[in-house]
């Protein structure tokens, strides 16, 4: 029997996070900006119908309590900024809660980019216009 014959085989969640892993590290690797996902409580204004977030990237200095922000490489989840943020000389601690419903700050450089989830601008049937006349 080899190693992997010795394995219990992984549940569907177990593969589909494995996957999901793979293709952050991936992305980071090509430079790519992957779709975001919505997950966890993200608020229905910011999910696009193909289930993807509505985001634009900002430095985490600009970020403020209430704003929904995901990490560029790395996170899989969305989080809401829980209070004010805490702000150093150089750096930005943003307060976030922990799957387990803790809370947890994480520190950036006030220029790191963060994705924050937008509201999608919705565009009107009249406002599209065909130039091919």
């Amino acid at each position: 029997m080899t190693t992997i014959e010795e394995r219990a085989p992984l549940t569907l969640e177990q593969r589909v996070e494995r996957m999901e892993a793979l293709g952050v590290r991936l992305a980071a690797a090509l430079g790519i900006d992957q779709p975001t996902i919505a997950r966890n409580d993200v608020p229905a204004e910011y999910v696009l119908v193909d289930g993807s977030v509505s985001h634009m990237h900002e430095q985490a200095r600009w970020v403020v309590k209430g704003d929904w922000i995901q990490a560029l490489h790395g996170d899989t989840d969305w989080a809401e900024v829980l209070h004010d943020p805490v702000r150093s000389e150089g750096m930005t601690g943003l307060v976030t809660r922990r799957p387990g419903g803790g809370e947890r700050i994480r520190w950036w450089a006030h220029t790191d980019l963060v994705r924050v989830a937008e509201t999608p601008v919705r565009v009107v049937a009249g406002q599209e216009r065909r130039w091919d006349r």
